[in-house]
């Protein structure tokens, strides 16, 4: 039937994207948490709903995790959506990207903490995610 073909050919999507034993090992690097998701997002170059989804099938974490940060994400995609995004396009064009790619940079190597990569990118924690998604979002462009 058209279902089984569509769900056959969206099977091979997600194995050809995000294969099985590369992803596992690598969740295993990233952790669990949202923080980790969206690194994982970054370094396959995939939406963050698409990487939890995975988690989920491969057993990384259980449907109360998945369900409660799917309501994350949905939260922060609608809080987007409302103010425009245009705070996270005027950050990044005052900052400057080489800035803000080599703050990543250190914050992805642990060479400085999540509070001072904030502080260097002059943003409150609570929107580092969604700075640092735009910030590569706008690199693909």
């Amino acid at each position: 039937s058209y279902q089984d073909i569509e769900q056959l050919c969206n099977d091979f999507a997600a194995e050809f994207l995000l294969p099985t034993l590369d992803f596992v090992e690598t969740a295993k690097d990233y952790g669990t948490d949202l923080h980790g998701v969206a690194k994982l997002a970054r370094h396959y170059c995939l939406s963050r709903a698409v990487v939890l989804r995975k988690m989920l099938t491969n057993n990384c974490i259980d449907k109360n995790t998945y369900h409660k940060q799917q309501s994350c994400l949905s939260a922060s995609y609608r809080k987007k959506r409302k103010g425009g995004g245009s705070f996270y396009r005027k950050k990044i064009a005052q900052l400057g990207k080489a800035y803000i790619e080599l703050v990543l940079t250190k914050y992805d190597q642990q060479k400085i903490s999540f509070s001072e990569a904030a502080d260097y990118l002059d943003i409150k924690p609570k929107y580092f995610d969604q700075l640092e998604d735009e910030f590569y979002r706008s690199k693909k462009i």
